[in-house]
């Protein structure tokens, strides 16, 4: 099988080749300005104090709920293939 190992040697290649060229497709990194101009800050007005909102009440507790476990549906025992007819 002379082609499954001349498939993995175009891969390689391939992979190589991509490696080689893969600087060229890199971002450039971001201008300098000219050292001839002057770089003047530009003058921000500082943000307003944060003022917390005020705190509203929240909804009024719901009434405690009895969650108990005998009162949900038995999966202990599977469901019968066949239906029973005399069952209420």
């Amino acid at each position: 099988m002379k082609s499954g190992r001349s498939m993995y040697g175009i891969s390689a290649l391939l992979v190589i080749a991509s490696l080689i060229v893969s600087p060229v497709y890199a971002q450039n990194q971001p201008a300098q300005a000219p050292e001839g101009q002057d770089q003047t800050p530009i003058q921000q007005t500082p943000p307003p104090e944060y003022q917390p909102p005020q705190i509203a009440p929240g909804p009024p507790e719901s009434p405690s709920r009895n969650l108990e476990l005998t009162k949900g549906g038995d999966y202990s025992k599977s469901n019968s293939l066949f239906p029973n007819f005399v069952a209420p």
